[in-house]
């Protein structure tokens, strides 16, 4: 065997040591990314289950706000926070996360229209209004949404 045959098996054997290295090197950058992307997935859905529970956390309060609003007879106001809610009731049924609930928010989105439209009817003569009715919406509402926004706060929605 000549000294050329002997680098010859030399170099060889470390090509063949370098291409191990280097699919070693794509098996561990597949994993880092791997790994980075199931981190982007976690923080997005966190991120989401965080804007959820601020969503939940602000209908509470517009309906809070139109109670008082219909309380104290100011039936303008009232209706600026049931337009506001019928907004936000869209929205939430919309979201990915509540997708089981999409009948729940659909229903409670036509009480408010229908409670938008009967405020706005009775705008100029509040005392011919049935605010029984809209209180008693409002409630059921503020409780589904209480419920709901407990579930999110224990991740178990």
């Amino acid at each position: 065997m000549s000294p050329s045959d002997f680098i010859s098996i030399i170099g060889c054997a470390i090509s063949l040591i370098g291409f191990g290295f280097t699919i070693y090197q794509v098996k561990q950058a597949r994993k880092v990314s791997e790994a980075s992307r199931d981190a982007i997935e976690d923080t997005r859905r966190t991120i989401e289950h965080t804007l959820s529970v601020l969503d939940v956390t602000k209908h509470i309060e517009a309906i809070k706000l139109a109670q008082e609003a219909l309380s104290n007879n100011h039936i303008d106001v009232c209706l600026i926070y049931l337009r506001e809610l019928r907004t936000l009731l869209i929205d939430l049924r919309e979201s990915p996360l509540f997708i089981d609930m999409r009948q729940t928010f659909g229903e409670h989105q036509i009480n408010v229209g229908r409670n938008i439209h009967n405020l706005a009817e009775y705008a100029d003569n509040p005392d011919m209004l049935n605010k029984t009715v809209l209180r008693g919406d409002l409630e059921r509402l503020s409780e589904e949404l209480t419920c709901v926004q407990s579930k999110l706060k224990h991740n178990t929605l």
